[in-house]
């Protein structure tokens, strides 16, 4: 998984801020996370795959890409959100 998050940051061009002290409370990386893992698991199981650690990289490194695009995203609509105030209420600045 180390490694399937660190191509995905080096195609990103930022680091996803992710460590491996991942808090297994519920969040919602944790879950895709497990979700991932589980599915590679049975995949593998079943016989379907050739090169198991080819398959579980490129699997994590999927899942680290859309994690980080996720955050991106939500980051400019946060941006663009905080933007249309700023242009609206202009004397936020002042306070």
């Amino acid at each position: 998984m180390m490694f399937a998050q660190q191509s995905a940051e080096k195609d990103l061009g930022y680091s996803l801020g992710v460590g491996f002290e991942i808090d297994p409370s519920g969040s919602y990386l944790h879950q895709m996370l497990a979700k991932t893992f589980k599915s590679c698991m049975y995949q593998i199981r079943q016989g379907q795959v050739q090169r198991p650690n080819d398959y579980l990289f490129m699997a994590f490194k999927r899942l680290f890409l859309d994690y980080g695009r996720s955050q991106q995203s939500m980051g400019q609509a946060e941006l663009s959100a905080d933007l249309a105030e700023l242009i609206h209420n202009p004397d936020i600045l002042l306070e």
